[in-house]
């Protein structure tokens, strides 16, 4: 089994992490409710991953800002930086 420092098993669970950070590429707004991307947008993405997988085309570019999560992140230190 696993454990935290603090004796908590986290076995099979993993820890929770303090902040989540959605993706916001796989949800659509729709009638004010958020909703799960649509099927057939989901159909279309996996036709694009396959050509890339197969060579077909060439890999996009990863444009780093535009990594909500690594933004997440650093907005979280620079706020704890400006508290100190």
């Amino acid at each position: 089994e696993y454990y935290t420092p603090n004796g908590i098993s986290i076995d099979g669970t993993g820890i929770e992490p303090d902040t989540k950070i959605e993706d916001k590429d796989y949800y659509l707004i729709s009638d004010g409710a958020i909703t799960n991307i649509d099927e057939n947008q989901q159909k279309e993405n996996k036709k694009e991953i396959i050509k890339e997988y197969k060579g077909e085309k060439a890999a996009k570019e990863v444009d780093t800002h535009k990594d909500i999560q690594l933004e997440a992140a650093i907005k979280a230190i620079k706020a704890m930086i400006d508290k100190k």
